[in-house]
């Protein structure tokens, strides 16, 4: 008897940690993108907003800030010279913008649904 609920709770502990392990941002499709995302009219807002300039005031990737050029997101040039590390850091990890950031510091997951979109679609200058 102990051994099956041994084994009932490992089962649990399991599938509940790989439950964590796998949160994802929403599909696409669930946030309402239907089209083909536009770095201008989609992207842009969001870089300035989370990563370069909020209501104005240069942030990390903004190149008031930055005097080496690599990382500044107020350019297309700029973003997608770092689109790996966008993906990996904001996508994948999820830990962008970072919680020590003057500005927000979290996205919402049907904006990292767009960002995800639009690296998908070849992460196109429209």
């Amino acid at each position: 008897m102990q051994k099956i609920l041994f084994s009932f709770l490992l089962f649990l502990l399991i599938t509940g940690f790989h439950a964590c392990l796998s949160e994802e941002a929403p599909a696409p499709d669930e946030c309402g993108i239907e089209t083909e995302v536009s770095f201008s009219a989609d992207i842009v807002p969001l870089i300035t907003t989370y990563c370069s300039e909020p209501a104005g005031a240069p942030l990390c990737h903004h190149s008031a800030n930055n005097t080496t050029g690599k990382g500044s997101y107020d350019t297309y040039d700029g973003v997608v010279a770092d689109i790996d590390l966008i993906d990996l850091r904001t996508i994948v990890d999820r830990n962008m913008p970072p919680d020590y950031s003057p500005g927000p510091t979290s996205m919402e997951d049907c904006e990292v649904a767009l960002l995800q979109r639009w690296i998908e679609e070849g992460a196109a200058d429209n």
